[in-house]
């Protein structure tokens, strides 16, 4: 007979341990730190005094990050936010675990999110029945992670390859190119510091936020009035193809302007040539060439956030060949390979999320009450 309850029915009252601040976790060390972060372990600490003993396995709910975890180990308890959910002897913390899994609702940010469980009621068959089901679902998601961890290693390798041959192709014949300052070949748009105004609809803003490492992505959609984009934009306008580098947060993503009609925003410089000397669509791949990437970052500063100045990018030497056909040339190539690696690349993160949507169906399937004792 299944039965349903409250929220704060199904859990036992435990006695709240230490709390590590995050500053003191260790990289290596006798005992994990379980926190809210996503991942499983969050670091170590060494003080067998500050161990949280499980006895018996225990649910781990972010406050904030609405995480969850299933712990059977011992522990030191993350500061701030973790929450450690024990089930009464009647559920099974597996269980119990897959349940919150199925029914937390989405949160808002990081906020305190421990509210919302209070608003749930868990439904459970009797404890051998409960086991069984684990036991199903431990061994159809272990399956499932199996085949996202292949799909996954396809995607590594796929990132590999695109990398290795960009390098190969810009490097290729790098003691005969020429050589100059980025800042002689390019003319720089820099509209840091200033921030516009946003609106719900108008001219879009393009922003650090928008690139990627070779694209511009969609996300997020922002806007600034007509108005706001004569008064912001004195600086000068882009145009297609125009080259795009992140300054800061984080440093180094270069992509391609597509559109024109665009507000330039903040943490990021956009590169104009005359395209007389090198071609913006090569300089593209140049800049995301491995080669380049270690110049940037040599020069960025800052210990918590790196970033760089307009004034040392422009001094970062960049080689490229002086012929403009055979950059064109080596464009062309890069472009073909990255569109079948892109073609690849959604093909498997697709296949990715089809698995993930099949774990949750099994989920709600199996945590489901028969029709016959559904309230």
């Amino acid at each position: 007979m299944w039965m349903s309850l409250p929220f704060e029915k199904c859990i036992q009252k435990v006695k709240t341990p230490f709390k590590l601040p995050k500053k003191e976790y260790l990289e290596q060390g006798r005992y994990p730190v379980v926190s809210q972060e996503a991942a499983l372990i969050s670091g170590y600490h060494d003080d067998a005094n500050h161990l949280f003993n499980v006895g018996q396995p225990v649910v781990i709910f972010g406050d904030h990050t609405q995480v969850l975890k299933f712990i059977d180990f011992s522990f030191v308890m993350g500061a701030d936010g973790v929450k450690i959910l024990k089930p009464i002897n009647d559920i099974d913390a597996k269980y119990f675990y897959y349940a919150l899994t199925t029914l937390m609702p989405k949160g808002k940010g990081y906020a305190r999110h421990y509210k919302l469980l209070k608003e749930l009621n868990i439904s459970f068959p009797p404890l051998a029945e409960q086991q069984r089901i684990v036991a199903k679902l431990d061994a159809a998601f272990a399956e499932i992670d199996k085949a996202i961890d292949a799909v996954n290693e396809k995607e590594r390798q796929c990132l590999a390859m695109l990398k290795t041959t960009l390098n190969a192709i810009v490097s290729c014949s790098l003691n005969c190119d020429e050589e100059k300052p980025l800042g002689e070949v390019a003319k720089f748009l820099d509209y840091r510091g200033r921030t516009p105004a946003k609106s719900e609809a108008g001219v879009r803003l393009l922003t650090a936020k928008n690139v990627r490492m070779g694209y511009i992505k969609q996300e997020p959609l922002e806007y600034v009035t007509d108005d706001t984009y004569q008064q912001h934009m004195t600086r000068g306008l882009p145009r297609v193809g125009d080259v795009v580098i992140t300054t800061e947060a984080p440093l180094g993503l270069v992509a391609q302007i597509e559109n024109t009609d665009v507000a330039l925003g903040q943490r990021l410089i956009t590169l104009q040539t005359a395209e007389e000397e090198i071609k913006n669509s090569y300089l593209k791949y140049l800049l995301m060439a491995e080669v380049t990437q270690q110049k940037i970052h040599a020069a960025g500063t800052g210990a918590t956030v790196k970033g760089i100045k307009a004034s040392l990018l422009k001094k970062i030497p960049i080689n490229f060949p002086k012929s403009l056909r055979e950059q064109q040339k080596r464009a062309d190539t890069l472009e073909a390979i990255t569109q079948q690696g892109d073609s690849l690349l959604e093909t498997l993160v697709k296949k990715c999320k089809e698995l993930a949507q099949l774990k949750s169906a099994i989920l709600a399937q199996e945590l489901q009450p028969p029709q016959s004792e559904a309230a």
